[in-house]
């Protein structure tokens, strides 16, 4: 065995012992936190009875493991930290049964594939895209109550397959997509919600090491990867179309998600031009349009029939137009299209969740426009959901206005429900020309040059497009990730010069090793709230929280004293700030004292400057009744800062639903 080989098994057993160390950090939270280590106890075992003695002398065991180990830890994130928020009892244990089917099934199956297969890199990168996929990807959402444990495990994924890895992508692609996470950087010095901004930076950035891994895939990996999403994404809607009514994950995710897996299994099975690929592909096209119906995703229904049609038009059709009307029929036909979708959206359409979505457009324009900085280079306020876009209105509120407000009080909280018109807001001038680059020249690219993946991106753009008009795609944490892969697996196959990426393994650990400590020390908080949510419950419906037992008061206090640590080490984090304001006011129900009042009120004034949220300005008027009436946030009294950021007096209508995540 040579000391290159020695060295890749050492650093793949490092990452597998990390691994371990996660997943046991993740899990211990839960309330039978050893049911969740089966299929990793049966995938280990499975792995030592084919490998024996040479365990750790393999190519295959160790990094088969350690997929094992990450699939199960965002299957089990998923669990413990998403399937709670549902709401109705009945929806959300069959789901938590569908799930842990999967928990039990998916890590092994992975792992006896891949033993089989031979293809490791295949694996993993399913796993990266498994947890970057809708519905995991709800964890690479902005941070409540527990650690970015899906940004943890991307990291585990990228580091394990970087040893010696090159990408082969066309310059100018690969320099627009290194260059969408730093367009933000500027917003950092000026933005009114730099925690928002640092989120989009972060994620983004784990989208492009996503992309390149992506891009390192032989077609034949391509292929078995592809194999293995398809099969995982159509048992989610499945299950949707059998149980629709999923609260706990947006439909409009749902939708996106589906349109995506369409349109790879069509390229997968009509590529074999057989009569049952033509009927799978048949089959899950009408499956995939059937649970546009039943969740009620009217645009979803839009862009999925769309991107079928397209796909199937690239497929037979496109090839044997005469060569010169190849790159205008699709665009022409696209254009067309959006243009009678603005129509019927702006002009024709009186149902109150487009007249919302027009109100909101409005409001995002007039931040777009504010100043030069802005319209160039963005406000950095990509969301997801810390938005105050009412403080941008030039004009009074109607009286219909305000009815529209009053059926959805969310609404002051909401994001532009329009992708291009976020890309605006959050990234100016600047991000939109990147993303319109990418997209468009994928497109027209794809239009002009006659290769297998060609009907694939043009029909995943197009799709895109389409539903980008009324819900974020590409800036959206739970579905951008579809974007980035979508021009990914068009232009891998077109090679240059390799370029290394060896190099960032460094950086990418430290990263790692950061994100895990914060996730150790943040588990005795998680643990508390799992503990207490009543307390939880009574702060976020504004009621009057009720006093702690002394055991409780105790745990509150060691609990806050971990949240100021960890404040420290991420003080861009508004969650923690949040957490923080929490805590203090619930050991101030029990002790009555004045400056826990007063460092609550401080603690909900960092969370709110750090993303000026609705929900956070909320807190803040809370904790201003219980403290001196003259203290000031961002050097405001509560007066001028509720007439800056809530000109129009919305806040109370926040007042007349339950809080809920935020």
């Amino acid at each position: 065995m040579t000391m290159r080989r020695k060295g890749l098994l050492f650093f793949q057993t490092i990452i597998l012992i990390g691994s371990l160390f996660h997943f046991l950090t993740l899990t211990i939270s839960g309330n039978a936190p050893s049911s969740f280590w089966l299929p990793v106890l049966v995938s280990g075992g499975y792995l030592v009875f084919r490998y024996r003695s040479e365990f750790f002398r393999s190519d295959y065991a160790i990094p088969l493991l350690t997929a094992s180990v990450l699939i199960s830890s965002t299957i089990a994130d998923h669990l413990l930290n998403a399937v709670p928020f549902e709401t109705n009892v009945r929806i959300q244990t069959a789901y938590r049964q569908f799930q842990s089917l999967l928990l039990l099934t998916i890590p092994i199956l992975v792992t006896v594939h891949g033993e089989r297969s031979k293809d490791i890199k295949s694996m993993l990168v399913f796993g990266l895209c498994l947890q970057l996929l809708p519905p995991y990807s709800y964890a690479m959402m902005t941070q409540f109550l527990t650690p970015s444990y899906g940004r943890i495990v991307v990291l585990f994924y990228i580091l394990m397959t970087l040893p010696g890895t090159s990408i082969r992508l066309n310059r100018r692609i690969l320099a627009a997509l290194v260059m969408m996470p730093f367009v933000a950087l500027p917003s950092l010095f000026y933005g009114h919600s730099p925690g928002n901004t640092v989120d989009h930076i972060v994620t983004s950035l784990l989208f492009v090491l996503a992309a390149m891994v992506l891009s390192t895939l032989s077609e034949r990996g391509t292929d078995r990867l592809i194999n293995l999403v398809v099969a995982t994404q159509i048992l989610h809607v499945l299950f949707s179309i059998v149980i629709p009514g999923l609260y706990a994950i947006n439909s409009n995710v749902t939708a996106m998600g589906a349109e995506g897996v369409m349109i790879l299994a069509l390229y997968r099975f009509t590529r074999g031009r057989c009569l049952s690929a033509v009927l799978i592909g048949t089959l899950i096209i009408i499956a995939v349009l059937i649970l546009m119906v039943r969740i009620e995703a009217a645009t979803g229904f839009v862009a999925a029939l769309a991107g079928a049609l397209i796909f199937l038009y690239m497929q037979f059709l496109h090839h044997r137009l005469p060569v010169w009307w190849r790159p205008f029929l699709l665009p022409v036909g696209l254009t067309l299209t959006i243009a009678g979708a603005l129509y019927y959206l702006f002009l024709v359409s009186e149902s109150p969740s487009i007249q919302i979505r027009r109100l909101l457009w409005e409001l995002t324009l007039s931040g777009t426009t504010q100043s030069g900085i802005t319209t160039l280079l963005g406000t950095g306020d990509f969301g997801p959901h810390h938005f105050f876009l009412f403080r941008h209105l030039n004009r009074a509120l109607l009286s219909s206005d305000m009815l529209l407000i009053q059926s959805e009080p969310h609404t002051i909280g909401q994001h532009p429900h329009n992708d291009f018109l976020l890309m605006l807001y959050g990234g100016g001038l600047l991000f939109s020309l990147l993303s319109g680059f990418l997209l468009l020249r994928t497109l027209l690219s794809s239009l002009i040059k006659d290769t297998p993946a060609s009907a694939m991106s043009a029909a995943l753009m197009a799709s895109i497009v389409i539903h980008s008009l009324t819900e974020p795609y590409t800036t959206s944490p739970a579905t951008g990730f579809l974007f980035f892969a979508g021009v990914i697996l068009y232009w891998k196959q077109f090679p240059e010069a390799p370029i290394s990426i060896g190099r960032i393994v460094i950086p990418v650990a430290l990263a790692l090793l950061f994100l895990m400590t914060t996730a150790i020390l943040h588990a005795p908080v998680v643990h508390f709230w799992k503990e207490n949510t009543a307390v939880l419950f009574e702060i976020q419906s504004d009621q009057k929280v009720s006093p702690l037992q002394a055991e409780r008061l105790n745990a509150a206090t060691s609990a806050l004293k971990r949240i100021e640590l960890l404040a420290i080490l991420q003080p861009w984090e508004s969650d923690l700030f949040r957490q923080k304001g929490d805590l203090l006011t619930a050991i101030a129900s029990t002790t009555g004292g004045v400056q826990e009042h007063q460092s609550g009120f401080d603690a909900y004034c960092t969370a709110f400057k750090l993303r000026s949220s609705p929900i956070h300005l909320q807190r803040l008027k809370n904790a201003h009744l219980s403290t001196d009436r003259n203290r000031r946030c961002l050097d405001m009294s509560m007066d001028e800062l509720e007439k800056s950021y809530d000109p129009y007096g919305l806040m109370h209508f926040l007042q007349t639903v339950p809080g809920e995540k935020q």
